[in-house]
């Protein structure tokens, strides 16, 4: 106490109870809050309403699934749905989105890519398209067993190795004297390629096939059995 005006301060109620709630009024306005301090001398104190704090306008659907194809809210399911601040549920309809937006299981119909057909995929077979080995050409066809087996009947149907409806008496043509395997094998309705020669001399045998007279006599007369 520097005087004895303050001490007199001091001892006035009314007047400390009017700083004190000076203090009060000014630290709670400045924490944003509202103060009414009550003319009833009897009931006194200080009402505070506090103001509670705006919240941030919640993203839709469509905002959040932007920022994720954005790679706002980094990677891994579960750190992008603690990043949106979102439940489950609601991420589940976020990743929804960013699909259809995406073109992943769009609602759209997809038209579907028209189906070959047994002649086409046995022209593609007899061209070496589809690799070596029976399962390996039918994975590569996409096509299951029983179609791939109509594939294989057509491609020995058109290389002269029989079908499945095969006659039981041959109908090849005999060769003529003098006569290559390429024209033979054109006069006989067959394949007359280099490839289809191969894929024939290796199921005949005949190993390293380039063609050559002498292996071309021995599958001509292989094939016109």
């Amino acid at each position: 106490m520097d005087s004895r005006h303050d001490v007199a301060v001091m001892r006035d109620d009314d007047k400390l109870k009017a700083q004190g709630e000076a203090i009060v009024k000014g630290a709670i306005a400045y924490l944003g809050g509202k103060v009414t301090i009550p003319n009833d001398t009897k009931t006194g104190g200080i009402i505070v309403e506090n103001k509670p704090a705006p919240k941030p306008s919640k993203k839709t659907i469509a905002q959040m699934a932007d920022e994720v194809i954005a790679q706002k809210h980094g990677n891994g399911h579960d750190n992008r749905r603690k990043s949106l601040g979102i439940s489950a549920a609601e991420y589940e309809k976020v990743c929804a989105e960013v699909n259809r937006k995406s073109g992943v299981g769009s609602s759209k119909p997809v038209t579907a890519k028209p189906k070959k057909s047994i002649a086409q995929m046995a022209t593609e077979v007899i061209n070496n398209q589809h690799g070596n080995g029976h399962e390996n050409r039918r994975q590569s066809l996409g096509i299951s067993q029983a179609e791939y087996e109509k594939v294989r009947a057509e491609v020995n149907r058109r290389a002269g190795g029989g079908s499945a409806a095969a006659p039981s008496k041959s109908t090849k043509p005999a060769v003529k004297s003098g006569e290559g395997i390429v024209d033979y094998m054109n006069r006989a309705g067959m394949d007359s390629s280099m490839a289809n020669r191969k894929r024939l001399a290796q199921q005949h045998g005949i190993s390293n096939y380039r063609g050559t007279a002498a292996q071309n006599s021995r599958l001509l007369t292989l094939i016109s059995r």
